[in-house]
């Protein structure tokens, strides 16, 4: 769905990280909490951590 959203095509286009994406998606609109980004970059690295231990 955000692929097809020229709402959401800046973001899709500079998300080469978990911040960036969630900056994107606070800059866009997404969301209304001003703390979005940080809480969504926390949650994404977080999990990745989690499955890169899990993996190990």
């Amino acid at each position: 769905l955000m692929s097809k959203s020229a709402r959401y095509a800046d973001v899709l286009r500079e998300a080469d990280s978990a911040e960036g994406f969630a900056q994107g998606l606070q800059r866009a609109g997404y969301a209304t909490d001003p703390a979005y980004a940080d809480k969504l970059t926390r949650v994404i690295n977080t999990t990745l951590r989690l499955q890169r231990t899990l993996q190990a």
